[in-house]
């Protein structure tokens, strides 16, 4: 018989099976078990059940190796879906940025960046226009936008795209001496960016000096625009609104429509010093740096409402067209032009100009000796000027009765020996000497390196700095500065340095600056130097 578990054939006395432990039935019972085995067709015999077991094992292991298939392609399914959604997330990203900016180029990667649908870059509008055949003509067309209130044709007539791209950095070095990027061009045109800051500066600058013109020509009584002076507010208390009034009514009332141009007048016969060797050397220099041949002071003299005044300004020559390089220029810092006035001077109503540049209301200060020489006399000092009374008495730098100013020599004619190599004279000492009578004070001067120069300021050595020291934001930042007393091109203003404490030394040189401007003494120094 066999068991009815496993299958094995086993004795017929057998109670039971000794492969599995199954208790055994008895023969009668094994015979219905087979009939109804028989009956529903499964296998009677123990090898036809384990085929039959195998069998279904096999399709078991079949299903399941289709599910794990289909599981399988479904995660790969869902990541391909995830990758291409992502995909298509970056590029319309890519694409509204670029639709955001239009006009802007694409920038070089590693990544594609799609380009604007359907955009196109708008060409570069030009700032200056194709030029003028004369300098005159350049500044005559420059005062009709002016009268026109026509900003767009003023900036046309300046030299913007030719200076940035005609301009020679390395010039500019060896000009000044040293690397400032207070100029209008900081750097080398070294890309189209680079390139593009360079003009948006120089514009920015040049947009300045239009600002200034225009308020001094329509408010030039007002000393905040001529001479740079605040207009002091005591209280908070005090009440503005006049001078807002006023400032809406003078700046609004179209003064400068009234303009007319007289004519041009020859800066030789307003400066000798014009057309002297070593100032025409120092205009060839910044022509030099300007990337040009030619450079010329123009000076027109116009009138408007019932005034006379004058425009001084350099034109440059760019292949044969003429073009404004500045304001101001070369002869408006011979004639001592403040600073402020950005080459614009407008006489008194009912006085001619002429009379004007050539008038003073004192007399000009007496010049210091040379050192005599051992045989002769010495020469009695100069009377010292009535000390301006008018700020705060008390400077402790002038408490010991001198003002010690630190300056590099050998800078010509700024600071200098004369022929007798014992004497020192230039622009700046004769400037300081000046100040020193107007504050009742001796002057001391101090030679030190220029490179050292600010660094000495800052350690006390002495009370002021002047050696052609340009004013910069960087430096302000440290130090305190006078109101410019030379304005060397329209980007670079020279002033007198002073520690931060210094504020009443510094009123009180600004307010002799401004006068020394006024009265054409500052004028005096600088033609005598020059000369």
């Amino acid at each position: 018989m066999y068991c009815g578990k496993c299958g094995k054939q086993l004795p017929e006395s057998s109670p039971f099976c000794a492969f599995c432990g199954e208790m055994l039935v008895p023969a009668a019972q094994n015979a219905l078990i087979d009939k109804l085995s028989e009956e529903r067709g499964e296998p009677q015999d123990a090898a036809e059940k384990s085929k039959r077991s195998e069998a279904s094992r096999s399709k078991s292991r079949r299903i399941l190796l289709v599910a794990c298939f289909l599981c399988v392609a479904a995660i790969a399914i869902a990541e391909l879906f995830i990758i291409l959604r992502l995909t298509n997330d970056t590029n319309t990203a890519s694409s509204e940025i670029s639709q955001l900016a239009p006009d802007t180029e694409p920038l070089p990667s590693a990544i594609p960046i799609s380009e604007p649908n359907g955009a196109t870059p708008a060409p570069p509008v030009k700032i200056e226009n194709t030029g003028y055949d004369t300098p005159e003509a350049a500044v005559a067309d420059y005062l009709e936008g002016l009268k026109r209130l026509d900003f767009d044709r003023m900036l046309g007539a300046f030299a913007m795209e030719s200076y940035v791209e005609s301009f020679d950095f390395g010039a500019q070095l060896q000009r000044l001496g040293a690397y400032m990027p207070i100029t209008a061009i900081k750097a080398p045109n070294v890309n189209e960016f680079v390139r593009t800051l360079n003009l948006e500066s120089l514009r920015a600058q040049v947009t300045d000096i239009i600002i200034w013109q225009y308020f001094v020509l329509v408010m030039p009584d007002f000393m905040p625009f001529t001479k740079g002076t605040p207009y002091i507010i005591d209280d908070v208390n005090t009440d503005i609104d006049p001078l807002i009034e006023m400032l809406s009514d003078e700046l609004g009332a179209d003064k400068v429509r009234s303009i007319e141009l007289i004519g041009f007048l020859n800066p030789q016969e307003l400066s000798e010093v014009y057309g002297s060797e070593k100032n025409q050397e120092n205009i060839s220099r910044q022509a030099k740096t300007s990337g040009i041949d030619e450079i010329r002071s123009v000076v027109a003299m116009f009138s408007y409402e019932g005034r006379e005044a004058l425009l001084c300004c350099d034109v440059g020559l760019y292949g044969d067209k003429w073009r404004i390089v500045g304001l101001q220029g070369n002869i408006g810092n011979l004639l001592g032009l403040n600073t402020h006035l950005r080459g614009i001077v407008v006489a008194p109503a009912g006085e001619s100009i002429l009379d004007y540049l050539n008038s003073s209301d004192e007399p000009a200060p007496a010049a210091i000796p040379a050192a005599p020489a051992e045989s002769a006399a010495p020469a009695p000092p100069a009377a010292p000027a009535q000390p301006i009374s008018s700020l705060p008495e008390a400077i402790k730098e002038l408490e010991d009765g001198i003002l010690s100013v630190g300056l590099s020599i050998g800078w010509e004619p700024f600071e200098y020996y004369a022929e007798d190599g014992r004497t020192l004279t230039g622009i700046d000492v004769e400037l300081m000497k000046v100040i020193g009578i107007k504050l009742g004070v001796d002057v001391e001067f101090i030679d030190i390196p220029f490179d050292k120069l600010l660094q000495g300021l800052n350690d006390g050595k002495y009370d002021v700095a002047i050696s052609g020291i340009s004013i910069t934001a960087e430096r302000e930042q440290v130090f305190l500065f006078s109101q410019p007393y030379y304005f060397a091109t329209s980007e670079d203003e020279y002033g007198i340095a002073m520690r931060k404490e210094s504020i009443e030394l510094q009123q009180k040189i600004d307010r002799i600056l401004a006068d020394l401007t006024e009265n054409r003494s500052l004028q005096r120094i600088i033609r005598d130097q020059t000369n």
